[in-house]
């Protein structure tokens, strides 16, 4: 006798996408093999996704273009601006959209202004704390959508260097220096000391100030990667 067919399973979307990455990982980790772009269209296209969607989503995940010039005396550039070009064309409704959703995607509360015949959009923020981007800015140009991210560092190299090397060159060089002056009777002795401690209070400063920085812009890149995520899923 004929074992009965057991009903054909079905997946929601989300499911299917699961059960995709899933096998993509299965498939991969014992090789520990990478995928072209080209191998990921194929493997797409296969699950009916188009060449341009796999373009687009690649597109998203690519790290940002840095700008600015990295500071000798501080280690980090004070400002940074993060640029990016993406093959997406957003509709009236889809800017509108995505100017709602800034704030959320920022992480903080700023001011939005869209120009929907021009696809145009800026988001800045009038508190400076350092911790949020300043600005960012996405306009079209020449069939491709322009993004930028702008952030400084100022407020954060300024609490850093006064707080950390003013301290302990003011607050502890210059008693270190006047006391070895009168105990060696020696001016230059005690000027030295105390040039030794400001030296290892700006060294110190400026180990901080880096490491903070660079982990202020890993989380500014990481914004700046979910925003053209967003804004690929929008795009037509």
């Amino acid at each position: 006798m004929e074992k009965p067919r057991e009903p054909a399973r079905h997946f929601t979307q989300q499911e299917a996408e699961l059960i995709l990455r899933r096998a993509a990982h299965l498939g991969t980790r014992e090789a520990s093999a990478e995928l072209s772009l080209e191998e990921l269209e194929r493997i797409a296209a296969d699950a009916g996704i188009s060449p341009e969607s796999v373009r687009r989503a690649a597109e998203s995940l690519e790290a940002p273009a840095t700008l600015g010039t990295k500071s000798l005396f501080f280690g980090e550039s004070l400002s940074v601006s993060l640029e990016r070009t993406l093959s997406v064309q957003l509709m009236p409704k889809n800017l509108e959209r995505l100017a709602v959703m800034m704030d959320d995607l920022m992480g903080g509360k700023g001011t939005v202004f869209h120009f929907r015949d021009e696809q145009r959009l800026t988001w800045t923020r009038k508190e400076q704390d350092g911790s949020l981007p300043e600005k960012v800015a996405l306009w079209s140009n020449g069939g491709r959508l322009r993004v930028e991210l702008m952030a400084s560092q100022g407020a954060l190299a300024g609490g850093l260097y006064g707080g950390v090397w003013g301290g302990v060159g003011g607050g502890l060089g210059i008693p270190l220096g006047t006391l070895t002056a009168i105990f060696t009777s020696s001016v230059f002795t005690g000027l030295g000391v105390f040039l030794g401690v400001a030296a290892d209070g700006y060294a110190l400063a400026r180990i901080l100030f880096t490491s903070a920085a660079r982990n202020r812009r890993a989380r500014w890149e990481h914004k700046m990667r979910t925003l053209c995520e967003h804004i690929t899923s929008l795009g037509t």
